[in-house]
């Protein structure tokens, strides 16, 4: 919980943030072959201490020509 004392041990962050994210995704189909690739960077601040991280995720597949389509 936020209480004074756990601000004073360090076991909370207290003070005003600012973070903002920038990020994009690109996603198709290349005869059969699926593909995603997505990407965000993550920067700012929380209570004077500098924020900055990021993330990628990526994805392949193949689509085979079922009835049922799986």
């Amino acid at each position: 919980p936020v209480s004074a004392q756990n601000v004073a041990i360090g076991n909370v962050i207290g003070g005003d943030f600012s973070i903002h994210t920038w990020g994009g995704r690109l996603v198709g189909n290349f005869d059969r072959i699926l593909y995603e690739l997505e990407g965000m960077y993550q920067w700012g601040k929380r209570s004077s201490l500098d924020v900055s991280a990021f993330a990628v995720a990526t994805g392949v597949g193949y689509h085979i020509p079922l009835p049922m389509n799986p």
